[in-house]
């Protein structure tokens, strides 16, 4: 930013990448489980700050730090972050496929689990860091979605606070409570709706019921792919009056064979059941055995 006291040279874009890089640097100095994420200061940064300062005819950098420190002090303190202090509202049924809508509308500081039994079920994660996809949410909402062709009122979640695992009750000390998104399906709910303690090993349980699902069924797709061998041999290929039509029906099958293990093990790497190292050395091992296999096919 220039150094003089009154300017106005920055524009558009270049405006809007300063004034969210100050409000980063204000939102260093607060304390952590306060602080912003950048889903929220972008929000601020386009609904307070972009709109004021772009039509400002000239302007202080001690303005701008002014304004920033205005709104941070302004914002909700941590009372927010405890469920327990949420409206009644907040706390109502929805329907399945509003359940990314729904975590954003929480106060950043807040904890999460979705649990949607065999469906899946994440970890307690902060709002802070929410990511639809990376977190698994979206993959099961996909999968429920398919379960119940996108009817509603088939299947919802009802958020329930629940005490977090080896925390004290004190209804006072919001971290140490979490959301539970319990998924209702065909009126029946996955797991309790009662405001318990969760036991650690019980979501240690429930994590890991898809991913061993999933896991059992790339190895039993892994073998059963290892062990099919070419249908036809090179001497009957060229026997045949349909040769081309053969060969590149072979070719789809072997690719259509690989290409579900790939994706399944991918799934299993963004649920995290795999680490990065186990999930690279398995794809490499897959994309081989598929080139190999192609080899194996006479050459039109």
């Amino acid at each position: 930013m220039p150094s003089k006291s009154k300017f106005k040279e920055l524009k558009g874009l270049a405006l809007y990448n300063f004034l969210l890089k100050k409000l980063a640097e204000q939102n260093k100095k607060s304390p952590k489980k306060l602080q912003l994420s950048l889903r929220r200061r972008r929000e601020i940064v386009s609904k307070d700050l972009y709109s004021k300062f772009k039509n400002a005819p000239t302007y202080t950098l001690s303005e701008v730090n002014l304004d920033i420190r205005k709104i941070v002090k302004g914002l909700p303190k941590e009372e927010v972050c405890n469920p327990n202090n949420l409206e009644t509202s907040q706390l109502e049924d929805f329907e399945f496929w509003d359940l990314d809508k729904y975590i954003l509308s929480l106060p950043d500081c807040t904890y999460v689990r979705v649990n949607a039994g065999s469906y899946g079920v994440t970890k307690i994660f902060s709002t802070r860091g929410y990511d639809y996809r990376s977190l698994g949410i979206s993959a099961i909402v996909e999968d429920i979605r398919k379960d119940t062709v996108n009817d509603s009122g088939v299947a919802s979640f009802k958020p329930v606070v629940k005490l977090k695992p080896k925390k004290q009750p004190n209804k006072n000390i919001g971290e140490n409570y979490f959301i539970d998104l319990v998924l209702n399906i065909n009126n029946q709910f996955v797991d309790s709706t009662k405001s318990e303690e969760v036991k650690e090993e019980t979501i240690k349980v429930k994590k890991t019921k898809k991913v061993e699902e999933l896991k059992e069924k790339v190895v039993k797709k892994i073998i059963t792919t290892k062990s099919i061998k070419p249908k036809k041999k090179k001497a009957q290929y060229k026997k045949a009056a349909g040769l081309k039509i053969a060969a590149k029906k072979d070719k789809e099958r072997i690719l259509g064979e690989y290409n579900k293990q790939i994706e399944l093990i991918a799934k299993l790497y963004k649920m995290g059941a795999i680490n990065k190292q186990l999930y690279l050395s398995q794809n490499k091992e897959l994309l081989n055995e598929k080139n190999e296999r192609l080899k194996q096919l006479p050459k039109l």
